[in-house]
């Protein structure tokens, strides 16, 4: 693997990358699960930070995916 970089924080990166995932997908079931409650909360609430959501999208990458043996990120 002369194409993947890698340095004392890929572990972390990594699993940064993976609870993005997990954070999107928890928000789509999160909504789903209680939609009506949540379209009054957003209602009466302009906090819209960890706010459940009807879909989503996450670019994720594993760390280093630009790297190369003469280039870092």
């Amino acid at each position: 693997m002369e194409d993947v970089y890698i340095n004392k924080y890929t572990w972390k990166c990594a699993l940064l990358a993976a609870g993005s995932a997990l954070k999107a997908m928890e928000a789509v079931l999160e909504y789903n699960k209680n939609l009506n409650k949540e379209k009054q909360r957003i209602e009466e609430n302009s906090e819209y930070l960890n706010m459940p959501a009807p879909n989503s999208f996450a670019a994720i990458r594993p760390p280093g995916h630009h790297a190369s043996a003469e280039t870092s990120c």
